[in-house]
């Protein structure tokens, strides 16, 4: 089945999804945005537009008993919390600090804070300064603000203070109350920032009334006043002494008349989630720009608690909300499908590593990030959504931004974040067809910029042509070309090498090939040798080609000009030197100069990067080939006729061996090379489209996993037996730990292992869709003839919604007879 179709594509991308509050507030989908069971409890947010950033967040740290900021230029992904204000236990009334306000004022940042006592929880309010806004010294050793009023009760908490200029005044809304959490809103007045008036009205704002939903009490607050001169409170609401929401008041002059928005509450738990029991103290910046409000709360779920963000579009509060925003797409595929699938996965797993996007929370991020996709071979269209809901778990939010790891558990050869440079193209050619840009966009700037993607530490990767390959489907060709220097400094310090033991890897001249230990392309005890091996000889070749394209882009023809003619150099060297006439295949040449005779599946590298490869066909013969590379569970990675070929479980030797097993990863390399090679019009190939898709079954069939209650389930690992099916590095691992040899470091350290594609697989190679720099989009599928029907839906391609469909006589989908595009 053939097809050539050609569209025109349009620009733009909305990166914000979620549920719609009350009065159009909006939850980021990704929220939290801040907070994670590293960080700890993070609370009571205050955010300024004064600092170094657009947003300069301060908030309560409680495992530091302290005050920190952090910073963020989209309000989504923030910096590594700096400490502000520590605890200073020997006063008296502060062995906490916690809930502050901060006012840049007079060229100086002004933060009232809450001190609470250990010993009785009592709360003050404190007063400290700063020239930087981070190291802040306190003006006063005692209190500003203390409970002094009946209705005052034990404590004073939750600051909230701006200057009027026109009376030259300092203006303090607060709460007060119990100990626990506030009962009622103040409001006091002061001409230094130290000695405050409070006013004679007070409580100027109370519970509300009746069976409502602040109907309990209120508690910490902040004010804004608006174009018209009144003043709108946000604050928090309680239901009962557990369940909070945010609403919001507003007043003619910040302290009479308050009038509640009939929209409230405007922010309240989602249940299940990661803010289902209570959501509290709002803080709001008014952005002229993108004509929104932007609210971030602290949620809670349990005993944890994390900084969520909320936006609001329109200036007009009381108005009604805006239009909801239609969906990200017109679906065709229901909903239904997704749920099912992603409820299923959720209820039959156990969480075993905390991670951003819990499984409470993944179909509803599935239902708005991933495409959906139907097909009659049901094991393939399962594992394509399972897939997806493995790969949401490895979505890490960190102060770097998002980031993508390979591991679930921390483990130790990792860079900063857990990260591994190893599976980074599969992460990017993977992660390319999600809808919300922001993870990959900050994968890739952390990778390049602070991950280890050269040096001892790096293994093989190619972060500059998989953010091209990426950027055909996003359309985002700048945002690379602020990371080309990035890009070209990585391929100069792989072409001056560096030592690994004793081994120096890196460009050998007198071969003009690309030395590396087998272990540092992840292929740990393979058959071949250490030394010049197609893949990372092909990855510096994808990155030196990627580099020149960015440099053309840039404007800089001399930097396009110097690594094209490296580019071409190299693949001269691969072509002539590692190509093997006699096996028809590309090997590795060891440090000995001494070509090598072992073929395995890396072998495709040159065609997984897109080489011109015209008369390198024979290379296909041993994939269908019982004595090459198939087997009846999945892909060997050596051929199966290579001396030492071995699958043998041995609990003496090392769990990752790459003698004899199939390895999704390497699998991943063969079938993407595999589509590639089938799509680009190649003559004479020993391989066909029925290939591809027997081999993505073999793939989808082998992600499964038999417990021990007898249950079988969806699963990914590290590598598996080629002939049972059995994951083989898990099995080593429990049986080494059984048997006393090796405890065990993680508790199933591969489960929802990181380290492959399949949903790409499916997307580009099964459905044929191949994008390109232009905008434009060729449709190819190696879907087999017999198929009546299938789909892939809600494609987020160059700012426009994608669906290609195959409808033999059209009564599937109603859209048409045959292979049909449409938005």
């Amino acid at each position: 089945m053939r097809f050539y179709i050609v569209i025109i594509s349009l620009i733009g991308f909305m990166a914000l999804g979620g549920e719609t509050d009350h009065g159009g507030w909006v939850k980021y989908a990704g929220n939290p945005v801040l907070g994670n069971a590293k960080l700890g409890t993070c609370f009571d947010v205050n955010v300024i537009s004064e600092g170094s950033s657009k947003y300069n967040m301060y908030f309560s740290w409680r495992p530091k008993r302290s005050i920190a900021l952090v910073r963020s230029e989209d309000g989504i992904h923030w910096s590594e919390p700096v400490i502000c204000l520590r605890e200073d236990p020997t006063s008296g009334w502060e062995d906490i600090v916690n809930r502050s306000c901060t006012l840049f004022w007079n060229n100086e940042y002004h933060m009232w804070y809450t001190g609470q006592a250990r010993n009785t929880s009592y709360s003050w309010i404190g007063y400290a300064k700063s020239k930087d806004g981070v190291t802040f010294t306190r003006v006063s050793r005692d209190p500003v603000l203390i409970p002094e009023r009946p209705h005052e009760g034990f404590s004073v908490m939750n600051p909230y203070v701006m200057r009027d200029e026109e009376r030259g005044v300092f203006r303090m809304w607060y709460s007060s109350g119990e100990t626990y959490e506030p009962n009622i809103l103040c409001y006091a007045e002061s001409e230094d920032g130290i000695n405050w008036d409070k006013s004679r009205i007070n409580p100027i704002f109370i519970k509300g009334q009746g069976n409502v939903w602040d109907r309990n009490r209120i508690g910490g607050c902040e004010v804004k006043r608006l174009k018209d001169g009144r003043y709108v409170l946000f604050y928090i609401g309680y239901s009962d002494i557990h369940t909070a929401r945010i609403g919001a008041a507003i007043s003619p002059d910040g302290i009479r008349s308050w009038k509640r928005l009939k929209f409230n509450p405007l922010v309240e738990p989602t249940a299940g989630a990661w803010d289902g029991d209570a959501c509290y103290k709002p803080s709001v910046v008014w952005d002229e720009k993108a004509n929104c409000w932007r609210l971030w709360y602290n949620g809670r779920k349990g005993g944890n608690e994390y900084i969520g963000m909320v936006i609001r579009n329109g200036y007009d509060l009381e108005a009604p909300p805006p239009t909801p925003t239609a969906p990200p797409f017109t679906a065709i595929i229901n909903d239904d499908t997704v749920r099912g699938y992603f409820d299923g996965f959720s209820a039959d797993d156990e969480e075993l590593y905390p991670h951003d996007i819990r499984n409470a929370n993944s179909t509803k991020w599935a239902l708005s990030e991933i495409p959906r996709f139907e097909c009659p071979d049901k094991d393939i269209e399962k594992t394509y959504y399972f897939r997806w809901w493995t790969y949401r778990k490895h979505l890490r939010r960190t102060g770097s931004g998002w980031v993508v790891t390979e591991f679930l558990p921390d483990v130790g050869w990792a860079g900063k974040n857990n990260t591994i440079s190893c599976p980074l193209n599969h992460h990017i050619l993977e992660g390319r067809w999600l809808r919300n840009p922001a993870y990959l966009d900050d994968y890739l700037r952390f990778m390049v910029t602070e991950g280890t993607v050269n040096g001892p530490r790096a293994y093989a990767c190619a972060p500059a042509w998989s953010a091209l390959e990426r950027a055909k489907v996003t359309g985002d060709t700048e945002s690379l070309r602020a990371l080309l220097p990035a890009f070209v400094r990585n391929c100069e310090a792989w072409e001056k090498g560096w030592m690994l033991g004793k081994f120096n890897a890196g460009f050998k001249p007198e071969r003009e090939l690309f030395d590396l230990p087998r272990n540092y392309e992840g292929t740990e005890y393979a058959l071949s040798p250490d030394g010049a091996r197609p893949m990372v000889n092909s990855m510096m070749w994808a990155e030196m080609t990627a580099v020149a394209k960015l440099a053309r882009m840039a404007g800089d023809a001399a930097l396009a000009e110097r690594f094209t003619a490296k580019a071409d150099a190299l693949e001269r060297a691969i072509k002539t030197k590692l190509w093997d006439k006699e096996r028809g295949f590309f090997t590795s040449i060891g440090t000995d100069g001494k070509h090598d005779t072992v073929r395995e599946l890396h072998g495709y590298a040159p065609f997984y990067f897109r080489m011109p490869l015209d008369g390198f066909g024979a290379a296909w013969k041993p994939l269908m080939d019982e004595r090459g590379f198939f087997a009846p569970k999945g892909l060997t990675f050596p051929a199966r006729e290579t001396p030492g070929f071995d699958v043998t479980v041995d609990l003496k030797k090392h769990e990752c061996l790459w003698n004899g097993p199939s390895w999704p990863y390497a699998t991943s390399v063969a079938l993407t090379a595999l589509y590639t090679t089938l799509q680009s019009g190649n003559k004479d190939l020993p391989v066909t489209g029925s290939d591809f898709v027997r081999l993505l079954n073999q793939y989808a069939v082998q992600q499964r996993l038999v417990r021990d209650d007898g249950k079988t389930v969806p699963w990914i690992d590290e590598n598996l037996d080629p002939f049972t099916g059995e994951w083989l590095a898990r099995k080593i691992m429990i049986g080494q730990n059984a048997a006393g040899i090796r405890k065990m470091a993680y508790r199933e350290r591969g489960k929802d292992y990181n380290h492959s594609t399949f949903c790409d697989l499916v997307i580009a190679g099964l459905c044929g869709i191949i994008p390109q720099e232009n905008g434009k989009v060729t449709v190819k599928p190696l879907a087999p003839e017999s198929w009546d029907w299938w789909c892939v839906d809600g494609i987020r391609y160059h700012g426009r919604n994608l669906t290609v469909l195959f409808d033999r006589d059209g009564t599937r989908y109603g859209k048409g007879k045959g292979l049909i595009v449409t938005e």
